[in-house]
Order: structure tokens, then sequence, then C-alpha cells
């Protein structure tokens, strides 16, 4: 049976689509904004990398974030980049490692 013959299902099946929808467009919004965060906005970068493992790293996890030398001296690109560097490694750690 097709959906064209079952119009309950194919209801369903909309409804469905329209949550996958709004939840891709919930995380598509999120990921926008991470990337215009300025590392230096957050204070810093090891500011902005503890703030993101707060925010991020499940209860469950331990994560920390050490930083060696005087990264206020980097250029706000340089600072910026490896704050996005940094934040992709520790999502994908969190996300397919199962690291603990």
């Amino acid at each position: 049976m097709h959906e064209r013959d079952d119009p309950a299902r194919a209801t369903e099946d909309l409804g469905n689509a329209k949550t996958a929808l709004h939840e891709a467009s919930a995380s598509i919004r999120r990921i926008a904004r991470e990337l215009r965060d300025s590392s230096m906005e957050h204070g810093g970068l090891a500011t902005a990398i503890d703030d993101y493992i707060a925010a991020h790293v499940p209860n469950e996890q331990s994560a920390s974030c050490s930083v060696v030398g005087d990264v206020g001296t980097l250029p706000v690109e340089i600072g910026d980049e490896l704050y996005i560097v940094i934040r992709e490694t520790v999502r994908n750690a969190v996300r397919h490692a199962g690291a603990a």
C-alpha cells in the first residue's frame, strides 16, 4: 500500500519530516552561531575552549584545557582558527570516539 492510499500514514510521515527539518534547522543555526563566535571575544582562547567544554562535554565524561604560553599575542584570526580546530576535535571525540 502506498502513502497515497493511506492518508493517515502520509500525514504521520509529513509530521516526521517537518520535525526532522526543524531539528536540522536548529542545529544549523547553532553551528553557524558557534562558527561566528570569536575566541578572542570570549576572553581569550583558553576561556573559549573551557566554555565550549563546559557546554558540550557530558557530565559523565571529563575534559580539560591547558594552554601554555601567551596566546594573547596571537593575531585574532589565528586564535579563531585554533579555537575552531580544537572545538571540532572535542566535538568529534565526544560524538564519535566513545571517549570517557
